[in-house]
């Protein structure tokens, strides 16, 4: 997990613990989807990634997840929890939420042209 279950509530002004698993989902989906549209492997510190380079599993360009990903990681989480949905924009439907791009696109491994 790359965001904790208590930042997660405290970041969506959330006390009570009847949406405990639905959150660690959304943490789990969250998290997911940050590797998928960055097309890197995160890990949560050097120790876990040494690990994950030395056992071949930690792919091309694998990285130590930085504030800037937990903070678009809660922005997701926070989104899909009080929408239960996309955000619609206009027209068209994105998954990650207006902000949540900027936050993550510096650290994006883009492919080819």
């Amino acid at each position: 997990m790359f965001v904790t279950l208590k930042l997660v509530k405290q970041n969506s002004s959330i006390d009570s613990s009847d949406t405990d698993e639905f959150l660690e989902f959304l943490i789990n989906s969250a998290g997911q989807e940050a590797e998928e549209y960055l097309n890197r492997k995160l890990f949560i510190n050097e120790v876990a990634m040494a690990q994950a380079v030395q056992d071949n599993k930690a792919g091309a360009c694998p990285l130590v997840i930085v504030a800037p990903i937990q903070h678009a990681i809660l922005i997701m989480i926070d989104e899909a929890y009080k929408n239960r949905g996309e955000t619609v924009t206009g027209v068209s439907i994105t998954s990650l939420p207006y902000g949540t791009r900027k936050r993550l696109d510096r650290y994006r491994i883009f492919a080819g042209l």
